[in-house]
């Protein structure tokens, strides 16, 4: 009888000593997330890459204070299920906005959780006035043309405005989140035409984009932060509101500047 009290002691010891171990076993569908940032960052989770370009319906927002590790439970998000990812600082400075089919640093917006690989990282990778710039009004920003240039080696910018014709001063752009061009033009035969062109967003200080064509070739570039100067040379500008386009089809540089 006391050598089965004693064993009976021991199974239940072991018993609760298995329990108290499941207890302690990492839930590998948690989420973490990791802000290296010395300021705070606002998180979106879309369900669908067509609520992220239209910032519609997000499934989960999150606030991350600087430098602050945050943990979502097991089963917060379906593994297994791609969602989109958006997240940036309040001045937008810091921010994943960079297309997944043109990859700069570790910004990514898809990403589909999978049990044990579910860390992610804000960091100073992934930073740039483009996001500020190109989306000042939430998912897209309009352009007009107000200026030409030509440009070489030996001239720098020379303003050719009042000697090309109106057809093709007319230059209009609209930037859109999901990382396309409507670019509007008259082609040459004076009709107006919208061609639909994707971009890579630069990981640099300035707003930069560099068109792409259907063959993942670059056709062209908007970039704010400079202006041609009066002796052909560029200089540096703050603001948010004018930018110098390239486009597909001509060889100027257009001064643009913002209706929308």
């Amino acid at each position: 009888m006391y050598r089965s009290r004693i064993l009976l002691s021991a199974l239940l010891l072991s018993a609760i000593a298995i329990g108290g171990c499941k207890k302690e076993e990492k839930d590998l569908s948690e989420i973490t997330l990791t802000n290296n940032l010395n300021e705070k960052v606002t998180m979106d989770v879309y369900a669908s890459f067509e609520d992220y370009a239209g910032n519609k319906s997000p499934v989960m927002r999150k606030t991350l204070e600087a430098g602050g590790n945050t943990v979502l439970p097991g089963g917060t998000l379906n593994d297994g299920t791609t969602y989109y990812m958006d997240w940036y600082t309040d001045d937008y400075f810091y921010n994943n906005w960079f297309n997944d089919k043109y990859p700069v640093g570790k910004a990514r917006i898809a990403f589909k959780p999978q049990p044990g690989s579910n860390t992610y990282y804000f960091s100073h990778d992934n930073s740039g006035r483009a996001r500020s710039v190109f989306l000042r009004t939430g998912t897209s920003s309009r352009w007009t043309a107000i200026n030409a240039y030509t440009n070489s080696a030996t001239n720098g910018y020379v303003p050719i405005w009042q000697s090309i014709t109106p057809d093709e001063r007319y230059r209009d752009i609209t930037v859109n989140k999901d990382f396309t061009v409507n670019y509007t033009y008259k082609n040459s035969a004076g009709a107006t035409t919208t061609d639909d062109l994707g971009f890579m967003v630069h990981n640099t200080k300035d707003a930069y984009i560099e068109l792409m064509n259907d063959y993942g070739e670059s056709a062209g570039s908007l970039i704010g932060g400079e202006l041609p100067a009066a002796d052909g040379g560029v200089y540096k500008t703050e603001t948010s509101d004018t930018l110098l386009a390239l486009f597909p089809d001509s060889e100027y540089y257009y001064l643009m500047v913002r209706s929308q």
